[in-house]
């Protein structure tokens, strides 16, 4: 029993690997019974299986694995397993693949806008203060900065989004001068049933991170200064709570910010999300990339620490971006990357067609699903072309178990 992959070149036919199927039953960890969704280069086309998989629909550009693997009897076969089933994965450009939202989210702003970007969702499976899902986010519209003050909206679908009653947006005090407020993060406290907005404040040269909490979404607490860098030393501050433990990354683009040719993330911790430990350079590297505006979570099935962020080319300004997924094991670990982008820029007449930007991300550990809401601007070409329009979107995808299935082939290697 072995699955086919053909690989399209230029028009030709050029490789077909044969890759036997194994068994998971006497597996002491086996795959959990949902499908996983294959995502491969532009340059491959989808599979063609032979019998021994059960429930492979085929789409236009993907397969649908069913977690239903057969034994691979034949004893030849066994010294191959690794290798090409290892193969299979390398040729996996990156764990998932997210298809461009088509229309953007109605995401309410207090400007009357619709502009909402740099969105950070907390979800909670039986509700928060009646609501599964909990928005901060910032409006931009036309991308002015003055705009830019941390607002709240919820949702109980992650589709359609609202003001809470009650609230009324912004949360903090707008700045209208020689600054701009920026770059929302949000933070569930389990021990005293609070959420937290951290957000940063850009002014007198100095990038300032505030924090306000509330216990209900609708009463939020004067802001609190928690921490300053000079230049552009904290942007897109991504704080997960873990074992009672802070943690903390985010970029430091210096003096130049989006004119930055390059970029350094950096982690911090803290016991109480006030005092933190000093700064130290996190290992992530994109080779010709540099890191944009980040979000983190910690994923428990897996035991992992995610990153999702935009990148753009080292040595130019962050003005055109993709979306980029990285992970690790431990919060300052080094953080496996993947060279190709898990979204691009949309078609020019898209909403999306100018620069992908801040996304925030659940993983739906029941569905294998990565869940993304991600906000992107397009370029007004008329009557100024200078000018962006921001926007918030929803997509998703299911993850592929790339170490799992290398475990999977080692093992089936050595059965006698």
């Amino acid at each position: 029993m072995c699955i086919f992959l053909w690989r399209l070149f230029l028009g030709c036919i050029i490789l077909s690997v044969c890759v036997p199927a194994f068994t998971y039953e006497d597996n002491p960890n086996p795959f959990i019974e949902v499908p996983y969704r294959f995502n491969f280069s532009p340059t491959i086309i989808p599979f063609e299986f032979e019998q021994g998989f059960a429930n492979m629909p085929l789409s236009e550009d993907l397969g649908i694995l069913n977690s239903n693997f057969f034994s691979a009897e034949e004893p030849e076969a066994e010294e191959l397993n690794r290798e090409v089933l290892y193969y299979t994965i390398e040729a996996m450009d990156r764990p998932f693949l997210l298809y461009n939202a088509e229309e953007f989210l109605n995401t309410p702003t207090y400007d009357g806008s619709g502009q909402a970007m740099h969105p950070d969702i907390a979800y909670f499976s039986q509700g928060w203060n009646g609501y599964k899902y909990w928005m901060a986010m910032t409006p931009y519209p036309g991308s002015r900065r003055s705009y830019e003050n941390a607002s709240v909206l919820v949702s109980n679908d992650g589709y359609s989004w609202s003001v809470p009653p009650g609230l009324k947006n912004p949360i903090i005090e707008p700045i209208f001068h020689k600054g701009n407020n920026a770059d929302t993060d949000l933070v569930y406290q389990p021990q005293t049933d609070e959420l937290w907005i951290y957000y940063v404040c850009f002014k007198d040269r100095l990038s300032s991170l505030y924090r306000v909490k509330s216990k209900d979404g609708i009463i939020w607490t004067d802001r609190e200064l928690i921490l300053q860098e000079p230049g552009f030393g904290i942007i897109s501050p991504s704080i997960v709570y873990k074992d009672g433990i802070y943690h903390f990354w985010y970029v430091d683009a210096g003096s130049h910010g989006i004119n930055a040719g390059s970029t350094i993330v950096k982690y911090r911790s803290s016991p109480d999300g006030i005092n933190w430990s000093g700064s130290e350079v996190v290992d992530i590297k994109i080779e010709g990339r540099s890191v944009w505006h980040l979000d983190v979570i910690y994923v428990p099935v897996y035991d992992e620490y995610w990153m999702l962020f935009p990148a753009y080319g080292s040595g130019v300004n962050a003005n055109r971006t993709s979306l980029f997924f990285a992970r690790a094991k431990q919060p300052l670990g080094s953080w496996l990357t993947f060279s190709n982008p898990v979204l691009e820029r949309g078609s020019r007449e898209s909403w999306d067609s100018s620069r992908i930007y801040r996304a925030s991300f659940i993983y739906d550990d029941l569905n294998n699903k990565i869940r993304v809401w991600y906000s992107a601007a397009k370029k007004r070409y008329w009557p100024i072309p200078t000018i962006y329009d921001w926007f918030t979107g929803y997509t998703e995808a299911n993850y592929i178990p790339q170490d799992y299935l290398i475990e999977l082939a080692v093992e089936s290697a050595s059965v006698d």
